[in-house]
């Protein structure tokens, strides 16, 4: 008797080459192994190289035959990605209103401004389900790890993304963090928090400027003015004397006896 004869129940022998069950293939049979024994990557990496089958396992009735491009608009979703169940999503909308202590009376108000919106969401991935989208999480030896590691991808890429839950659309929001225990209860499935947060983002203003050089017309400053002197003419001369010709020359306009020079 094999070593996979003894493995596998008797109804399941003789299902295909090396005895595994009908309707599997080595590579499923391989990372069955490898979780049983704890044999880990050895028997992962063997199976790597037999072929696996995609989006195994039940499919409910209730799950529409719509393509992705139709469910993004009407499922919950995260950037484009179905999960299982989305047992609960908190959404919080809040506002930061301003205040202003004064010498009288209480603070004022003069100012309110949006904070982000968080959602918080609790999703759900067993691995006896086909995806909702078929082909949707795959790459790993399971569909919830699959799932988890997309959502790590869709975390490490900074890109913001668009989520849709039941209240509403929200856009530009990012992953803040995945919060994935682990437990024996959890072997082949995936209870993980997702934390998002929205990137506001500023709207620039853009004007039209003329094509011709600027200046910055440095080469027109100047100093600090200083005041300068107001010298005696004639005519000013005759107003300070308040004598006419006679009193500005008496008084040393003309070099008479004041003897100064104007």
């Amino acid at each position: 008797m094999s070593f996979f004869d003894a493995f596998m129940p008797p109804e399941s022998q003789g299902g295909g080459c090396f005895g595994e069950p009908k309707g599997l293939n080595v590579g499923d049979v391989l990372g069955q192994i490898g979780d049983l024994y704890g044999l880990g990557s050895v028997w992962t990496g063997l199976g790597a190289s037999v072929p696996v089958s995609a989006d195994k396992g039940y499919r409910p009735k209730e799950w529409s035959l719509m393509d992705a491009t139709q469910m993004v608009l009407v499922k919950t979703n995260i950037g484009g990605l179905f999960f299982d169940a989305v047992v609960h999503v908190d959404t919080e909308e809040s506002l930061t209103i301003t205040s202003h202590p004064v010498q009288n009376g209480a603070n004022i108000s003069d100012h309110a401004y949006r904070e982000p919106t968080r959602i918080t969401m609790e999703i759900k991935m067993s691995d006896v389900m086909a995806s909702r989208v078929p082909g949707q999480f795959t790459g790993a030896y399971t569909k919830s790890v699959s799932a988890y590691r997309r959502l790590l991808d869709l975390q490490r890429s900074r890109i913001p993304c668009s989520v849709l839950t039941r209240l509403g659309s929200y856009q530009n929001m990012l992953i803040e963090s995945i919060s994935a225990p682990d437990d024996p209860g959890m072997l082949h499935g995936l209870s993980c928090s997702v934390s998002l947060r929205e990137v506001l983002v500023a709207n620039v203003a853009v004007a039209k400027v003329s094509a011709r050089q600027w200046t910055t017309g440095a080469a027109n400053k100047r100093g600090e003015v200083q005041p300068k002197p107001v010298y005696r003419t004639t005519i000013r001369g005759w107003e300070l004397s308040g004598r006419g010709w006679f009193g500005w020359w008496s008084h040393g306009g003309g070099g008479g006896s004041y003897g100064g020079t104007p």
